[in-house]
């Protein structure tokens, strides 16, 4: 086996378009960078001009159903493609009615910042004889 060869069958066949499956279970902060009408083939051959989305960082595209449209104008307050750019949406795996795999748009998501505990200054002496938190033993 080569070094980098694929392993799996979505290695093996890339896809642009973002799928639930490539969430792996989690949701994600995505930035709309922008949006455009791509033609894409359908099931039955024909082709269909369908809304798509870039993300800022991220190489694949949303192809957005008109649910996801809908949920984006209502979280975003705007019906205009041309508002959602620049802004944040969090996109999570979810499941149709019908039990089908899907992506769900969600409000953005706000990372928790752990802070470190503040570490108590040592001086000059301190460090010169060795005396530090750890050392002191309380009798």
């Amino acid at each position: 086996m080569y070094q980098n060869e694929p392993t799996t069958v979505s290695e093996a066949n890339p896809s642009p378009w973002l799928k639930a499956s490539d969430l792996s279970g989690r949701t994600i902060n995505v930035r709309i960078e922008s949006h455009q009408f791509t033609e894409l083939r359908q099931m039955d051959g024909s082709k269909q001009r369908k809304l798509t989305l870039v993300f800022a960082g991220k190489e694949k595209k949303l192809v957005a159903n008109p649910t996801q449209q809908r949920a984006i104008a209502e979280l975003l307050g705007s019906e205009s493609f041309a508002d959602w750019h620049g802004k944040l949406i969090a996109l999570a795996p979810g499941k149709t009615f019908t039990g089908v795999a899907t992506i769900v748009v969600k409000p953005p998501t706000m990372a928790v910042q752990r802070v470190q505990p503040a570490q108590p200054a040592t001086t000059a002496a301190d460090e010169e004889f060795g005396l530090f938190d750890e050392d002191v033993k309380e009798s």
